[in-house]
């Protein structure tokens, strides 16, 4: 009987072993980014170096900042993004935001560029939101044949309290050629209570055929106003074209149902 450490026997014991321990030390340490580890991908390709590196990820503490800076392994680097903490001093907190933002634009792999884009609104920065523009419109991201990245760019947008994600917002629901990005945009519009935003979804129930487009434009225009309207574009702008706005051009939303009968019950 063979006996080498290359038999097919003693390969499949080392990867049970080391992929059980590998297990066990997870699910006792309560590894946040256990899955990411145990699902990366080794160099190699080979099984028994898959479970290897795998393991070697999990074991892995290095800080997010040295991996980023010495790692070009796409699992590698998109779990140090995922890692970064925004706490700290003012040096580092300055480090964090730079390698966030250059990431979002400039990472090769896919999945770095989205990890670093995920993350960006959390620095209530500026310069993470033109990040995120910049990011959105770089020519890698839109001549990608699937529009993830474009998407991932749309949210994050959506999650920033800022004039310019906005302007943004509302362009990428106008006119960029992918659906699923100009949905991602009507439901993003739907947290800025605005009159740019109000138009450009109003745009949509005159303009567009598409029923989910559509669906998604109402429900913004209902989240924002208050308002129960059918997706009909001069019911809404009739509405919309009578409704006093504050000087600054911003939406108050009307009360709800159940904030109506709690005024009914002061009077």
């Amino acid at each position: 009987m063979d006996r080498s450490t290359n038999s097919p026997s003693t390969k499949w014991r080392e990867i049970r072993g080391v992929a059980g321990l590998a297990l066990v030390t997870g699910a006792l340490s309560g590894c946040g980014h256990f899955y990411d580890s145990m699902t990366a991908k080794s160099p190699e390709g080979d099984m028994g170096n898959n479970v290897l590196f795998k393991f070697k990820m999990l074991m892995d503490r290095r800080d997010p900042l040295v991996v980023l800076a010495e790692s070009q392994d796409g699992d590698l680097r998109r779990r140090a993004y995922l890692q970064l903490e925004l706490d700290g001093d003012a040096q580092r907190k300055e480090t964090v935001a730079a390698v966030l933002i250059e990431g979002a634009k400039t990472e090769k792999d896919t999945i770095c560029r989205l990890a670093a884009i995920e993350r960006l609104p959390e620095l209530k920065d500026p310069r993470a939101t033109q990040a995120l523009v910049d990011a959105f419109y770089a020519p890698n991201n839109f001549g990608d044949k699937y529009p993830v990245v474009r998407v991932a760019a749309v949210n994050s947008l959506a999650r920033t309290n800022d004039q310019l994600a906005h302007k943004t917002l509302s362009e990428a629901l106008a006119r960029d050629p992918s659906i699923e990005v100009r949905i991602a945009a009507a439901k993003g519009l739907r947290s800025v209570p605005s009159a740019q935003a109000t138009q450009a979804l109003v745009r949509v129930l005159r303009e567009e055929k598409d029923v989910n487009l559509r669906f998604h434009a109402t429900a913004s225009l209902q989240q924002i106003t208050g308002k129960d309207l059918p997706p009909s574009a001069p019911e809404w702008e009739q509405y919309l074209q009578t409704r006093p706005s504050s000087p600054d051009g911003s939406i108050t939303r009307e009360p709800g149902n159940l904030l109506r009968q709690a005024n009914w019950w002061q009077r």
